[in-house]
Order: C-alpha cells, then sequence, then structure tokens
C-alpha cells in the first residue's frame, strides 16, 4: 500500500513530538517540520479521535502521546488517517478476493509489528562538540546565499556602484557589532579566524611595543593559538611568563599583580575556557591591567553570545570573536582594536581595515556573521538559561550515575553549554570512538589538538596527573540540543564506560 501524504506527514509530525518528549503545539511541530500548521491540525484531530493523542488545553498546552511509543502501532495511525486499499464485499466471489485479502491481511501485520519507538530515531546522530564548532543555522544560510548576489561582488574599496554596495554591507556589519559590544565603529576589524586575530594581538603588540619592553603575560589554560604564538615570540628575543590556575581553571591575580614589570606590554587571557568552560573576571583582570599601564587582550570565542561583554567596562584593549563559534560561517571571525592602541599588522598591503588588515574583505560571510550574531544576542537570555538547565542536568546524571567520574572545572562560574568529564582508568580516545559508533559527537578536548597524543595542557595545569587528562571528555551543547539528546547520551554512555573499563588495563 503506498501510504498518502497525510500519513507521511503524521508519521513525521509525531516523530518530532517523540523528539520533544512533552506537551507540544501544533504550530511548534509544523514550524519544525515545515508542513502546514492548518493541515497538521486536522491530521492531529483524527489521531485524537482515534486515541493515539491526547490533547491538553491552556496558554502552554497541546498534543502529546496518549501511550508509550512502543505501545502505539503504525496500524493504529494509518488506520486513523487511510482508507482500506483492498476491499471486496462478503457477496464477491471473484478469483482475487483471496489474495487481496491475503494483502491485506499481511499489510496489516507489518503495520502491527512496527511501534512508535522505531520511529523516534534513536540511531541518529547527537552533536554535542559545539565548542569546536557550531553548524550553520538555516536563517544563515540564507543570508549568506543572498549576499552571493553580484550586486554585492564588487570590492569594497572601489568607487563604483557594486563596490559601494559591499562597502556598505561591511559598514553595517561593523556598526551592528560596535553595538553589541560598546565599541566604536572604527575599532571593529574583521579577520578570517579567531587564530588570525590572537596572532594579530599577541605578534602584533609585540612588535610595536618593543622599545617599551619584551615581556608578556598569558594564562597557563590559553588556547593553543595565544600559547603556540608566545612560545614562537619567545624565539624573537621576547620572555613570556605564564599565570597559574587553581583547581577549578581561575588565574591567580596575586600572582599576575607580581609578575607585571616595567616592560610589561601585554596580558592575554582567556574569556570563557574552550576546554573546561572556566569563565574569568575579565572585568577585574583589566583593571589590574590598566592600573599598571599593560594592555589586555582577551579571547572570547566561547564566551561572546553566552556572557554579555561591555569592552569599555571590562576594561579591554584587543578583543577576539569567532563566527564559527556562534551559528555563523567559518572562515571570518573579529577583532576589537582600541583606538589608540599601539599595533603593527599581521598582513600588509592595500591598508583594508583602516590599515590593520589588508586583504580583500569576504562581504557574503561578514554579513552572515552578523545575522548569526543578531540572533544569538537576541535569545541570549532564554537560550542560556535552557542551556543552562541542560548543562546541569547532563553533569548531576553523570556524575550520580557513573562512578569514578570527576567534573573539571568550576561547578558555578563555567560557560552554560561546557561540560567536561574525568573518567578514571580509561583512556579517553576510546570513549570518543564508542559513543561516536553509536552517534554521539563529542570531544577528548581543544579540537585544535585533537591530533596530539599529548595530555591537555588545561587539565595539567588544574593539577590533573597525565593518566586523569587522557581520560576526560569534553560534552558542549549547543542551539539544537534537546534534553532527549542527553537522555541518549545518559542511556549510551554508562554502556560505553562500564564496557571500556572493563578492557582496560588500568585497574
Amino acid at each position: 500500500m503506498k501510504l498518502s501524504t497525510k500519513s507521511r506527514y503524521a508519521l513525521r509530525a509525531l516523530a518530532s513530538l517523540i523528539d520533544q518528549g512533552c506537551c507540544c503545539s501544533v504550530k511548534k511541530i509544523a514550524k519544525d517540520e515545515h508542513l502546514s500548521s492548518d493541515y497538521l491540525e486536522k491530521i492531529f484531530a483524527k489521531l485524537k479521535k482515534a486515541g493515539v493523542l491526547d490533547v491538553e488545553r491552556g496558554a502552554s498546552g497541546g498534543y502529546m502521546l496518549s501511550r508509550d511509543p512502543k505501545d502505539i502501532s503504525l496500524k493504529e495511525v494509518i488506520t486513523a488517517l487511510e482508507k482500506p486499499e483492498f476491499s471486496c464485499p462478503d457477496v464477491c466471489q471473484c478469483h482475487t478476493k483471496n489474495l487481496y485479502q491475503q494483502i491485506q491481511s499481511g499489510f496489516n501485520q507489518v503495520l502491527s509489528s512496527i511501534t512508535l519507538d522505531s520511529v523516534d530515531n534513536s540511531n541518529k546522530t547527537v552533536y554535542l562538540d559545539y565548542a569546536a564548532s557550531t553548524p550553520l543555522d538555516p536563517q544563515i544560510v540564507n543570508t549568506l546565499i543572498s549576499f552571493l548576489n553580484p550586486k554585492y561582488s564588487g570590492n569594497s574599496s572601489s568607487l563604483h556602484q557594486f563596490g559601494l554596495n559591499a562597502a556598505q554591507v561591511v559598514e553595517d556589519s561593523r556598526s551592528t557589532f560596535a553595538k553589541i559590544l560598546n565599541a566604536k565603529e572604527e575599532e571593529i576589524i574583521f579577520t578570517s579566524s579567531a587564530t588570525e586575530s590572537n596572532n594579530t594581538v599577541l605578534k602584533g603588540v609585540a612588535w610595536a611595543n618593543q622599545k617599551k619592553g619584551k615581556h608578556i603575560i598569558i594564562s597557563s589554560i590559553e588556547h593553543d593559538c595565544v600559547r603556540n604564538s608566545a612560545k614562537w615570540l619567545e624565539t624573537q628575543g621576547f620572555e613570556i611568563t605564564q599565570i597559574p590556575v587553581d583547581k577549578e581553571g581561575f588565574i591567580d591575580l596575586k600572582f599576575l599583580e607580581k609578575s607585571i614589570r616595567s616592560d610589561t606590554i601585554l596580558v592575554s587571557v582567556i574569556h570563557g575556557n574552550n576546554e573546561i568552560g572556566t569563565v574569568q573576571d575579565i572585568r577585574k583582570i583589566g583593571k589590574i591591567c590598566h592600573d599598571r599601564g599593560v594592555y589586555f587582550h582577551t579571547d572570547a570565542s566561547q564566551s561572546f553570545t553566552k556572557i554579555p561583554i561591555d569592552v569599555q567596562k571590562d576594561n579591554v584593549d584587543f578583543l577576539t570573536i569567532s563566527s564559527q563559534k556562534i551559528y555563523g560561517p567559518k572562515g571570518v571571525a573579529l577583532l576589537y582594536i582600541k583606538s589608540g592602541s599601539k599595533i603593527t599588522p599581521l598582513l600588509h598591503g592595500g591598508g583594508h581595515e583602516f590599515g590593520l588588515r589588508s586583504s580583500t574583505i569576504n562581504v557574503p560571510l561578514i554579513a552572515a556573521f552578523t545575522k548569526a550574531a543578531k540572533i544569538a544576542i537576541n535569545s541570549m537570555e532564554s537560550e542560556n538559561k535552557r542551556l543552562t538547565q541542560l548543562r546541569d542536568y547532563l553533569i548531576k546524571n553523570i556524575l550520580t550515575k557513573i562512578p569514578d567520574t570527576h567534573l573539571n572545572g568550576s561547578a558555578k562560574n563555567r560557560l552554560c553549554n561546557n561540560i567536561n568529564i574525568s573518567f578514571d582508568k580509561i583512556e579517553g580516545e576510546s570513549i570518543l570512538l564508542d559513543l561516536d559508533m553509536n552517534g554521539i559527537i563529542c570531544s577528548t578536548g581543544s579540537a585544535c589538538s585533537s591530533h596530539s597524543l599529548e595530555p591537555s595542557h588545561v587539565l595539567l595545569a588544574l593539577g590533573l596527573k597525565a593518566e586523569q587528562a587522557h581520560s576526560s571528555i569534553r560534552f558542549s551543547l549547543g542551539r539544537f540540543t534537546t534534553q532527549k539528546d542527553l537522555d541518549y547520551l545518559l542511556k549510551i554512555l554508562p554502556q560505553t564506560i562500564q564496557k571500556m573499563r572493563q578492557l582496560s588495563p588500568f585497574k
């Protein structure tokens, strides 16, 4: 039997309802599945009449399954919506009657054997690596495509109409970010990545200020692009001091104060750590730096749109933001450079971006990045509350259901989407691969250093031993994460840990 559009839509909608895990309105399901809400309302009305669905009235009401999905067969759903395809009257004595009845009976048996929990695809991919990179939001795809229009194809430095069109898009984007960060428009510089932005700050400030001094301070838990830029500067005659952190990942402010010298030119401390999620008090750090006449840079790639940032109040001189961390496209980022700061460009050429970053500007990526920022900022409060609840739910369940597990980073002052857990006596890579086989995507730490066999420098800085650092897994949540995703993880993860511990040589 060929199912009608009505039945196929019904199954899609029921799968979405199961995914929600709670009472849900027709409008929301219709929006999620790109269906007509009026048409879906008629379908749901028939399913309610057939006893497949229940309805809850009121402002927060909607439809829900009447029973557990495993107790509802597809036959109930299809019968409520479809007319029997084969129906011979009792008086009919044709030679094909028996054949038609057999076909109908067989079809009904198949439908009766399949229940709605089969529609709930437990083998779907559960993406829990948002800290590495966020998927491109469908709304951003539309923006990106619209700015690939030929009328924006001109070089933004050109004086003809196409060039002016492109330049206007860039300046509008610059204005948007300036308002979000409480900065001036000329202080916003577009780059190709957070790595480029961070390299520009460390090397640019070092080159421009070496007459004052050649001493730079970074934290011991910086992203590799900051650490390796600092290491490279050491080969160029600069001195690097690393600030230690406590067991939760907070820097030692007294150590910072004592470390700043007359020849110190820059302090760089990551805002929200990409591995353990610990959030530093950048306002206090920035004040310490400014009181001593030292530039302060923070990498806010992970924290932007999760924590309000005001570059004036937060005492920031340089700030890095990345598009790919906020559901925008890869290949575009931002660097805030406070007016009057002495910095040498990393790239030299045609003098783009106020002479601070020469290179033809990628207008479609910048426009999409800006759209992503607007969406994230507008939903920041509600989305962060949702993610915090999911984060705490996952942490609590992992720590209580799986023995010998430990949370890395601060339990309170951490990014709303970050969970980093050590599982004693197991290699993190084995956990990751087993979860991957079950459709769960996560990470053993920073994606930028995932090919390294060395234990995480961040976890070692917390005081963990190498074997503990190697046993850690990072789960990072995002816009498309649901509690259903986490429940699936909590179903698979204990099995994975038990299996890996049985196989582990560490006893």
